[in-house]
């Protein structure tokens, strides 16, 4: 049997607080960082646990707080996935990270696949830095002419030695002296 320490584990990173250029109707950004929709590692396809953008918002953003530093190596991202109207889904996505929420670096360009619908996994998508902060530019849907859209995402942080490692969860070391945020989900981020 191998021991591994603790400080070598991945753990997986949900933000604490999300805010979003624009919401559009009776979405909540919220549901981005709350879990809705989520059931064993899958999301559904009820759209009330999603988001979406306004949509006369040609450029949406979100920005997700994860209360801490972290050396992430991955975000998991929950496609939009309501049935009839699947092609809302994010194509391009630029993940942007910062370390004070204010100057943002370019972390990683990615091409995101549409939904199948009914209940889905998540994409994950690769990338290395550190941050306190995740901002995610949409550039483009699957077609729809309304505002791109996403469920939901997270990130986890890798562990000192890269090891395989939720658009709402990151992926970073447990740090051995600090304490995991606990998630308590704001409209400020």
């Amino acid at each position: 049997m191998l021991a591994v320490p603790a400080t070598l584990l991945a753990q997986n990173i949900t933000p604490t607080g999300v805010t979003a250029s624009s919401t559009f109707s009776n979405y909540n950004v919220l549901n981005l960082i709350n879990n809705s929709g989520l059931s064993a590692g899958l999301h559904d396809a009820t759209y009330s646990n999603m988001w979406l953008g306004d949509t006369n918002d040609v450029t949406p953003w979100l920005r997700f707080a994860l209360g801490s530093n972290y050396d992430l190596t991955s975000a998991s991202i929950w496609q939009y996935n309501y049935d009839s109207l699947r092609n809302r889904g994010v194509n391009g996505l630029r993940i942007l990270i910062s370390s004070n929420g204010v100057n943002f670096t370019l972390a990683t360009t990615t091409t995101l696949t549409q939904s199948p619908g009914g209940n889905i996994p998540a994409q994950t998508v690769s990338f290395t830095g550190t941050a306190r902060y995740v901002r995610f530019e949409v550039t483009s849907n699957h077609g729809a002419a309304h505002t791109p859209a996403c469920p939901r995402s997270s990130s986890r942080a890798p562990p000192p030695r890269r090891r395989a490692s939720r658009w709402s969860r990151l992926s970073a070391p447990r740090p051995a002296s600090v304490p995991r945020p606990t998630a308590s989900p704001s409209r400020q981020a």
